[in-house]
């Protein structure tokens, strides 16, 4: 799950847990596996997809806490888990020699797809690892291989991104897979338990065990124009049930409510959206803009592909969102975080966005005016529970 959900719905102490026992299984399986007397292209497989997963881990982390404890390998003495915090930079360099390896070993015939990881993920993944690391062209190299193989075309319709019979297909590049019935231990993602509205479950119709802890800003749902397609997909602010009566509410998010396939929105097979094509052509646009300090015909394509979708109404495209041209650089990287902001909402992207493009007190002051955002607040403090267990762990400043 992407780490802006883990941190809404579970503390930093539990993003710390999952952080570290992903990437020790990662590890385990990375020194263990090449030990095995076995086909050596499916070893190397195994490996990749291991590599694959803890650069996600990885670039998670260094993304919220700056310098993190880099451990590459098994921790097999417990004293080999109490390491100081390793510079971004080395962390960075880490997640790219692990995300070329892996796109250099994945197989195109074993484990293939079913939300494993595939040699166009590891390529777009190193697009918005580069961006964050300020080497646009870099970025903009990975964005085109991803977008000019048209291997995850965007799907017409925003709405059809949340389908559950389109999981792991067309502009879905990597997913998180999750399962609401298999019977073995919690495998249901908490997308809608914790965002769709409470108390709408009557003689057995509307959202089950919904509990609506996460819900929109007033800023966000009403900076969408009342047309755009992702405004209705996004969000859900009435439910009518088979009586015919109609209850209404404040809005809440239910793009990722299969309404057709799961009516009682309740333990969902609905994957956990990761990297998918809009993002990536975003990202492409961004990288563009500042490598030419202002948009070029190929930025203005990137971001006018998904603004033209945003007007397809499922039937129709209507006469919205125009297409954006004669933008300075500075208008085209606020279109950007704007477009972002619509197209994105609840994909684990606005944080990092607006720490990105320094944005973080100016934004988060205007969409919740009782929040008092610092500059420090660019990075999270470093978990006490954390720094109890290892004394070699410094906090962030200002903490």
């Amino acid at each position: 799950m992407n780490s802006a959900l883990l941190l809404r719905t579970n503390g930093l102490n539990f993003i710390g847990r999952i952080f570290i026992k992903t990437t020790n299984a990662a590890n385990v399986v990375i020194d263990r596996v090449p030990l095995i007397d076995m086909n050596v292209m499916k070893r190397d497989h195994l490996v990749a997809e291991a590599k694959f997963i803890r650069a996600m881990m990885y670039f998670e982390a260094v993304r919220l806490f700056g310098d993190v404890p880099l451990i590459l390998h098994e921790t097999v003495d417990l004293k080999d888990a109490f390491v100081a915090r390793s510079p971004k930079a080395d962390v960075y360099q880490a997640i790219i020699e692990d995300l070329e390896w892996s796109r250099d070993h994945l197989s195109s015939t074993y484990r293939v797809g079913l939300g494993r990881a595939t040699p166009m993920a590891c390529t777009a993944l190193l697009s918005k690892v580069y961006l964050e690391m300020g080497e646009y062209q870099l970025s903009a190299d990975q964005a085109a291989i991803v977008i000019n193989s048209n291997q995850h075309p965007l799907f017409p319709d925003f709405a059809d991104l949340f389908k559950l019979e389109n999981a792991n297909s067309g502009e879905i590049i990597f997913a998180v897979n999750y399962s609401g019935t298999l019977s073995q231990g919690f495998k249901p993602n908490q997308y809608h338990v914790r965002l769709l509205p409470p108390n709408l479950h009557k003689n057995g119709e509307g959202p089950k065990n919904a509990f609506g802890w996460e819900v929109p800003t007033d800023d966000l749902y009403n900076s969408f124009d009342p047309l755009d397609r992702r405004k209705d997909v996004t969000f859900i602010t009435s439910f009518t049930y088979s009586n015919n009566t109609t209850v209404t509410f404040n809005p809440h998010i239910s793009k990722f409510w299969d309404r057709a396939n799961e009516p009682l929105g309740n333990n969902t097979n609905m994957d956990v959206i990761y990297l998918r094509t809009a993002d990536i052509m975003l990202v492409y646009a961004e990288a563009l803009n500042e490598i030419g300090n202002g948009p070029n015909a190929t930025a203005y394509q990137m971001i006018n592909e998904v603004r033209k979708r945003a007007r397809f109404n499922g039937t129709i495209e209507q006469p919205i969102l125009p297409d954006l041209s004669g933008l300075s650089y500075q208008q085209f990287k606020d279109a950007i975080l704007q477009e972002r902001r619509w197209e994105l909402v609840m994909e684990g992207d606005r944080y990092h966005d607006l720490v990105r493009m320094g944005k973080l007190v100016e934004k988060v002051t205007l969409a919740k005016p009782f929040a008092t955002p610092q500059s420090f607040h660019n990075l999270l403090p470093i978990p006490q529970r954390e720094r109890n267990l290892n004394t070699k762990l410094t906090q962030n400043p200002s903490y």
